[in-house]
């Protein structure tokens, strides 16, 4: 699981270049970059999700009573 986000990244470079050398000139450049984009996206979200306090979080749930 430590690898995944590494490869991952490894992937969508492969997919950019790919769409770069085979298809140059081509709508496939303005498709290719599409997973870089989006593995940098999630990259940034994780990182800022593990700043996240959770036990402040958790001191903040309601205790509702279950009327069931």
């Amino acid at each position: 699981m430590r690898w995944l986000p590494i490869l991952n990244g490894t992937l969508a470079v492969v997919v950019f270049l790919d769409g770069f050398v085979r298809h140059p000139g081509s709508h496939s450049l303005a498709i290719a970059p599409i997973p870089g984009i989006m593995w940098c996206t999630i990259w940034i979200a994780r990182h800022w999700v593990n700043s996240v306090d959770i036990d402040g979080l958790e001191k903040l749930k309601y205790n509702v009573p279950s009327t069931l």
